[in-house]
C-alpha cells in the first residue's frame, strides 16, 4: 500500500484534531475506540474468533461446528440447517 495513502487513513482516524502528531492534548481516535467496544461487547479475543448473532463462538473453529453455532440462531431451520445438524 501506499505510504501516503496509509498515512492519511491514519490522520483520518482522529476526531478532531489533524495535529495529532504535534499535539499533546487529549486525543481520540474513532478506530481505536471502535476496536475497544467491540472487545469490551464481545469479551477476550481469540485469533482466529467468530461472532455469531452478537455472540462470541466459543468452540472448534471447525465448518461443521460453526455451521451448528448458525444454525442453532433459528427458530426455523433453513433447509441447509436440516441436512447438516446433528
Amino acid at each position: 500500500m501506499d505510504y501516503y495513502l496509509t498515512h492519511q487513513c491514519v490522520v483520518d482516524s482522529f476526531k478532531g484534531n489533524k495535529d495529532w502528531f504535534t499535539s499533546s492534548a487529549s486525543i481520540e481516535n474513532e478506530m481505536i475506540d471502535n476496536e475497544i467496544k467491540y472487545f469490551n461487547k464481545y469479551g477476550p479475543a481469540t485469533f482466529p474468533g467468530i461472532v455469531i448473532n452478537n455472540q462470541t463462538f466459543r468452540g472448534q473453529l471447525e465448518i461443521e461446528a460453526v455451521l451448528n453455532g448458525i444454525c442453532a440462531g433459528f427458530n426455523e431451520l433453513p433447509k441447509m440447517c436440516n441436512k447438516y445438524m446433528y
